[in-house]
């Protein structure tokens, strides 16, 4: 199967478009390729998702967040790491600040239930190499990848509901056939963009050729050009060394 490429970006459900857009152009930091498109009018949910962003925070702590209009789920105790909410309920975790390395989004995390097994599955599409850390699944080295790792955690219930989050996938076909051939599904076909799912039913939305906004792949929709680069795994360390828990 040939690879895939990460464009780099991904959707966020919204039911108020401006003001998600506000606040995780705080959260996401200083990211230029990554490409965030807002959809509006998908009413909140009270569920947990199975799809959220780590981030690091800046020496202050959280304080921006909370201006920008998020809100604290949980505090830092035994896990040093807080659990956040944005404006409308979507949890993310929220990391202390790694000496070296910017404040902001720097991975992107998926509850499954065989985390082993479903990054093996993307490490395949997206290439990089995956690391074991008990009960998750660390895949880094993505060429495109906007952030460090793409982490596959293990969750006990089952999906019930869309993911309100779903990442961007620039197919090297002209079609989604290769994907269907390891395991994925077609949910909708709209003639140049598929949206997906992977084997454990996590949506995403393949491209052939030109991302659908008309923007080539690593320019955000503001029309700010953003370098491609081929994501390298980051040093030994720089990834927090804490117990990873389903939340």
């Amino acid at each position: 199967m040939h690879n895939t490429h990460a464009v780099g970006g991904v959707s966020l459900d919204a039911a108020d478009a401006a003001r998600l857009t506000a606040f995780w152009r705080v959260a996401l930091g200083d990211h230029p390729d990554a490409i965030v498109r807002v959809t509006e009018g998908v009413p909140a949910r009270s569920e947990k998702g199975r799809v959220h962003f780590g981030v690091r925070l800046r020496p202050a702590g959280p304080e921006d967040l909370l201006e920008a209009g998020g809100s604290v789920v949980r505090y830092p105790g035994p896990d040093p790491w807080y659990v956040l909410a944005d404006p409308e309920g979507n949890e993310f975790t929220a990391w202390p600040p790694v000496e070296g390395r910017p404040a902001g989004a720097f991975e992107l995390v998926v509850r499954c239930q065989c985390p082993n097994r479903l990054a093996h599955w993307w490490s395949r599409l997206l290439g990089g190499e995956v690391h074991d850390e008990g009960g998750a699944s660390v895949v880094t080295g993505m060429p495109g990848f906007p952030w460090e790792f793409l982490v596959f955690q293990s969750a006990e219930e089952p999906k019930r509901a869309p993911n309100r989050i779903r990442w961007h996938v620039r197919l090297t076909e002209d079609g989604p056939g290769a994907l269907l051939a390891v395991g994925a599904t077609v949910l909708n076909d709209s003639g140049d963009d598929w949206l997906m799912a992977d084997p454990e039913g996590n949506e995403f939305i393949a491209h052939a050729g030109r991302i659908s906004d008309g923007s080539p792949p690593g320019r955000m929709a503001s029309g700010r050009s953003a370098a491609r680069r081929r994501t390298a795994p980051p040093p030994p360390g720089l990834r927090p060394n804490y117990p990873r828990k389903a939340r």
